[in-house]
């Protein structure tokens, strides 16, 4: 290749699709550089609540779910006819229970609709009411174990991403933390959401800091690019085990934490390259454990983004979504 070839090679104009990609990039950017402007600023007008608040749990130190403690939430009674299982007949867990839902959603939009979400001057009212605000929704941060917040501030799109541009998930992902080891997460509960979708333009809510939404957030990383077998399997049985345990710390710290509704996702399906099908199994075969049954939940609910090409596969394609939603909507936990 001459000279001038290689020259002409290499100064090739950008394609469009670079062009949308560059433009985003640098529009996340500014989002970003705006979120580090407004968080200081909000987190100040909190006097009572504690936003930059976090914890890990470890499952090693972490103990199984006391049963005496289950609060036994009821199936509603359309759903009673559900097939009894052997473990139900066990241990009389019949009619107890959720349906999980799978939708193609944004995770934050998701955990708005399952409840009135408390707001921080109503979990931070020093007079009693009448009424008790509900728990926050437990939403499950797809994590990087390396990087606080994942590529964010380097305008990268993904779920971690997105819940670090709307709300004040940063600032409880301490440097400290990181990296964080396999078999631990992190646990923030008081998560202000602040801006609307990517979808929304990112748009700063106009609502005062003590009428914000709060959220709780559950930060664990998915198995980081794992062997594969040509029929989408784990190649090596540890894997599918440590996902397993991974998914045992999820249930034990929400139920521990006395959340009821949860929103979960496809935990390490995206650049760690995890065999879908196999992690929706892992999660139902968790789920099934006779430590999780019993009615621990009111709503479980797997917010996942249809990755098929421009999001058209739905239900029946092979994106994300596609196979989440035939593997567990409308199985009972």
């Amino acid at each position: 290749m001459s000279s001038g070839s290689i020259s002409k090679y290499f100064n090739k104009p950008p394609t469009p699709t670079q062009n949308r990609q560059d433009k985003r990039r640098d529009t996340l950017r500014q989002t970003a550089e705006s979120t580090l402007a407004v968080l200081p600023r909000l987190i100040s007008q909190y006097r009572a609540f504690n936003a930059q608040a976090s914890t890990t749990y470890n499952l090693d130190s972490t103990p199984p779910l006391d049963p005496s403690k289950c609060p036994g939430f009821k199936l509603p009674p359309s759903s009673d006819d559900a097939i009894e299982t052997a473990e139900e007949k066990e241990g009389g867990t019949k009619g107890l229970g959720t349906r999980i839902r799978v939708i193609n959603g944004d995770t934050l939009d998701t955990a708005a609709s399952l409840q009135q979400d408390p707001t921080v001057g109503e979990i931070t009212r020093p007079i009693p009411t009448s009424t008790t605000p509900h728990k926050p929704v437990l939403i499950l941060n797809l994590a990087s174990e390396k990087h606080a917040g994942g590529g964010w501030r380097n305008g990268a799109m993904a779920q971690e991403e997105e819940l670090c541009y709307r709300t004040t998930l940063s600032v409880s992902l301490h440097k400290h933390y990181y990296p964080i080891p396999s078999l631990t997460c992190l646990y923030s509960p008081n998560v202000v959401l602040f801006r609307s979708s990517f979808t929304s333009n990112h748009t700063l809510t106009q609502l005062l800091p003590l009428d914000m939404p709060v959220y709780s957030v559950l930060s664990i990383a998915g198995l980081r690019s794992p062997a594969v077998t040509d029929s989408g399997k784990f190649a090596d049985d540890g894997d599918r085990k440590a996902l397993k345990d991974k998914i045992r710390l999820v249930l034990r710290v929400a139920a521990t934490e006395g959340h009821t509704k949860l929103v979960l996702g496809a935990l390490g399906c995206g650049v760690f390259r995890n065999p879908p099908a196999e992690v929706a199994e892992c999660f139902l075969g968790v789920f099934a454990e006779k430590e999780f049954c019993g009615g621990w939940w009111e709503d479980v609910v797997f917010a996942v983004m249809d990755n098929a090409p421009e999001g058209r596969d739905g239900q029946t394609g092979k994106g994300n979504f596609g196979v989440f939603w035939r593997a567990l909507d409308g199985k009972v936990v």
